[in-house]
Parts: structure tokens; C-alpha cells; sequence
């Protein structure tokens, strides 16, 4: 019988991912800080290591560099489960040797169990497999069942915390670890049960908060109103219809308009973080023509530009046929972010200079916020 070590610090997260393994044949151990998990190693090493990288005390990568470090452990094969927005710290697992790496919003118990099939290069015979997957599909149904049921006291106990934060409006860092335990006790529930559009806004929101923790100096008046609302849009979601909540963000192309390079640069590579496509363009009237011929999902406009600034390309923007409902997020200075708020209570703003994983945020949530009303 194949050993798995899961690490994972969410206790009933961590039981629902012993109890598949379990179910699907294999012999399953839990580590639920990574510190636990290095002397499980030490002790008793298993056949494979499903490695969560944030965890509380020592994360996932220090995890993974202490196994490449180990002659005895070397060549243990380790699948990395990721927040989509991690960002460096994915970029570490990498380099430090991980075997595998997936997002956690798109590994639910089927897809954990392939991967590590794929990995030991197991074979089961077709009756067993077919149990197994009716096994694995139960498994999913009651999951889902339990997340719906518990969905809007999880979600309301979150809401509540990001707007104590957006009260505070200089959180202290431990009520920033708080809302972060309860977004990433979320985050994993929702991926797991396969919720991708719950699962997609609240990995991203769990990246945002874990960079507030991290540098308190970026809670601003932007980064805070980006959480407020995506918690909002959170508890939307979690009243809607399942259905809805599977689909995730559809295909979607965002116009950004700015007439710096290094900042359109930024601004695309944050979408790009977020699996969205975007299209840049420095030139106000190179927009509009775009605009007139093309239809878009969201508008990213500077403020501040020659000849014509964002809010006066918004309002031609609004007038052709094609993009006459499609929402905007202008991007402005810190210094004049909440004068700009009053100003167009109607649109939505960032601050610069922008945030990677807030930028993720707020498109995300806009993004939604057009489907949910269109659905």
C-alpha cells in the first residue's frame, strides 16, 4: 500500500483529503504545519509528499528544500498545491525541485488522486478503478453538500472581518493573520468542492491578504476598498445556484489604457497572473477606435493622460455601441484615491502604484459582478 503525506493546516480540510486517499487505496498521514511535516519525514519517509505551500511557521518551500537537501529523500516525489496567486513562493517551489505543481482551485479530490497515480506510475485493474471513481464521486457530492450548507455562516464570519479591517483602516497584524485563516480556510473548501468561481476570487483575495500580513505598510485606502468588495461579491456568490458557481470566470478581454509603458506592462502581467487576457495600448484615440470595433469585458483606464484622460475617454467609450455597459476600473495616485472615489461613485478605482495580486482582485470581482447580472 502506497504511504501519502499531506501537509495541510486546516484540520477538516486535512480529513477530507486523508479520507479520499484512504477510500481510493492508499495510506494516508496528515502534517499540519510544516515543521511536523520535516520530522515525519525524518522518521518515517512515504511514498509521496502533497505539499501545501502556505502554512503557518515553515511553509511548503522550506519543506521542499529540506527534502532536496536529504540524500535518503532526493528523489521523493513532492506535488506542490499552490494558490493560483502565489506568486514568488511558486516561483521558488519550482526551483527547488518540486515534482509536480497545480493550483488548489482546480484540485479537487479526483484530480489530487490522478496526480499522484501519474506520479508512482500505479496502475489499477479497471473494475477496482471503476469502484474507485465511484468512490471519489461520492466523495464530491457530499463535500459539495457540506460547503453549500455551511456557505453563508462561512462567508457572512468573513464579511464581517474585512469590514472590522475596513473600519480599523490600519488593521493591527493580528487581526490581518485572522482574516487570513478564515479566507484560507474558505479558499480551500470552495477548490476542493470545486466551486471555481468562489474558488478563483477567494485564492486570489487569500494572496491579497497574505500581502497586507506581510507588509502592512500596503493597507491603503485602495487595497482595503478591494477587499470589501470582494468579500461582497463572495457572499453574492455563495447564494447562488451551483451551476454558477462551476463556470468561473468565462473567456474574458480587458482593455487597459495608459500612456506608460512600464506601468501597462505591470498592469498586463497581473491579469496574466489571473489566467486573463489583456490588451494594451498607450494612445487615448487608438483606444477609442479599439473600443468602436471591439467588444470588451472590463476597461483598465489611467486618469491621468495627454490629450484625453481616462475619464474623458470613459465617457466616449460609453457612447459607441459595443462597450456602452462594460464596466471600468480607473487607475489613479494614492494621494488623490479617495477624492477620485466621490467623484464617480459609479466606477471603480486602484491606486497606484498597483498592487499585482490587488489588481487580480478587483478584476476578478468585476468580472463576476458582470456575470452574476447578466446570468
Amino acid at each position: 500500500m502506497k504511504r501519502v503525506l499531506i501537509t495541510e493546516d486546516d484540520g477538516l480540510i486535512a480529513e477530507i483529503y486523508r479520507d479520499t486517499f484512504e477510500r481510493e487505496g492508499f495510506s494516508a498521514e496528515v502534517a499540519v504545519d510544516g515543521a511536523v511535516a520535516i520530522q515525519r519525514l525524518k522518521e518515517n519517509p512515504p511514498d509521496v509528499v502533497l505539499l501545501d505551500l502556505m502554512m503557518p511557521n515553515i511553509n511548503g518551500v522550506e519543506v521542499l528544500k529540506f527534502i532536496r537537501s536529504q540524500p535518503a529523500l532526493k528523489t521523493l516525489p513532492v506535488i506542490v498545491m499552490s494558490n493560483a496567486f502565489a506568486g514568488a513562493l511558486g516561483r521558488e517551489a519550482a526551483v527547488a525541485g518540486a515534482t509536480r505543481m497545480f493550483a488548489k482551485n482546480s484540485c479537487g479530490p479526483k484530480r489530487l488522486v490522478q496526480e499522484v497515480r501519474q506520479v508512482l506510475a500505479s496502475r489499477a485493474p479497471a473494475s477496482d478503478e471503476n469502484s474507485r471513481q465511484s468512490d471519489t464521486a461520492l466523495i464530491l457530492k457530499d463535500l459539495r453538500k457540506n460547503v453549500t450548507r455551511g456557505m453563508p455562516d462561512r462567508v457572512g464570519a468573513l464579511r464581517v472581518l474585512i469590514e472590522g479591517l475596513a473600519v480599523e483602516k490600519t488593521p493591527t497584524p493580528e487581526r490581518l493573520l485572522e482574516v487570513h485563516r478564515s479566507i484560507h480556510q474558505l479558499a480551500g473548501f470552495v477548490s476542493l468542492a470545486g466551486f471555481n468561481a468562489l474558488a478563483q476570487l477567494a485564492c486570489s483575495l487569500e494572496a491579497l491578504i497574505k500581502e497586507l500580513h506581510a507588509r502592512p505598510q500596503k493597507v491603503t485606502a485602495s487595497s482595503l476598498r478591494t477587499t470589501v468588495n470582494a468579500a461582497d461579491m463572495l457572499g453574492f456568490l455563495a447564494a447562488r445556484p451551483v451551476e454558477q458557481l462551476e463556470a468561473g470566470v468565462a473567456p474574458s478581454l480587458i482593455l487597459v489604457v495608459d500612456d506608460d509603458a512600464i506601468s501597462r506592462e505591470t498592469t498586463c502581467t497581473a491579469l496574466e497572473q489571473a489566467h486573463l487576457r489583456a490588451l494594451s495600448v498607450g494612445d487615448s484615440q487608438i483606444a477609442l477606435k479599439l473600443a468602436r470595433d471591439n467588444r470588451f469585458d472590463l476597461l483598465l483606464l489611467d486618469i491621468q493622460m495627454p490629450e484625453m484622460n481616462g475619464f474623458e475617454l470613459w465617457e466616449k467609450i460609453r457612447a459607441t455601441a459595443t462597450n456602452a455597459k462594460t464596466p471600468v476600473i480607473f487607475v489613479t495616485a494614492l494621494s488623490d484615491f479617495e477624492a477620485q472615489v466621490r467623484s464617480a461613485p459609479q466606477a471603480d478605482f486602484i491606486a497606484k502604484p498597483i498592487m499585482l495580486v490587488e489588481l487580480a482582485v478587483k478584476s476578478l470581482t468585476s468580472l463576476l459582478k458582470k456575470t452574476a447580472r447578466a446570468a
